[in-house]
């Protein structure tokens, strides 16, 4: 089952694929290139969130160079919070667990790396630190139907 937050935010190309036809590409222009960390998957735009050390993790996922996003121990660190203190204080002030929002944020910036570049599958789930390419396989057709060459597919209009 589709993560609904996630699918969200690819709802173009899934929607094509439930017609059974390739949206044009110009539709789908803006569905990869969304910031890497995209939307909270809660909904919560990054901007509105109260508390600033918890906009500044934001800030730090969103800008990770070359899509390595740190991990949710490194966040709290960060912002000088413990692991556990840090976890309840996202969840409160985004309404998603940290590991929720890194997870989406690694489909994102893989789903970027599919429409922009000709990496095999393969270097995509490596670029964006999944270690097992049938697990990220997995998880990006769990959160937005199709497998990620299907979606590439779909985004070239093939």
């Amino acid at each position: 089952m589709a993560d609904p937050h996630v699918a969200r935010a690819f709802a173009p190309v899934a929607d094509s694929n439930e017609r059974g036809q390739p949206m044009p590409v110009a539709t789908l222009a803006g569905t990869a290139s969304l910031p890497v960390s995209g939307p909270l998957p809660a909904g919560l735009p990054a901007g509105k969130v109260a508390d600033k050390r918890i906009r500044k993790a934001i800030a730090a996922v969103e800008h990770a160079a070359n899509g390595r996003h740190p991990s949710v121990s490194d966040l709290a660190r960060s912002v000088g919070l413990s692991l556990s203190q840090f976890a309840h204080l996202f969840k409160q002030c985004t309404g998603a667990s940290p590991l929720k929002f890194l997870k989406h944020a690694k489909l994102k910036h893989a789903a970027l790396l599919l429409k922009t570049t000709d990496m095999l599958v393969k270097e995509v789930a490596w670029a964006t630190g999944f270690r097992d390419v049938s697990h990220f396989v997995r998880r990006f057709e769990d959160a937005v139907g199709l497998s990620p060459q299907k979606y590439r597919s779909r985004l070239l209009g093939k």
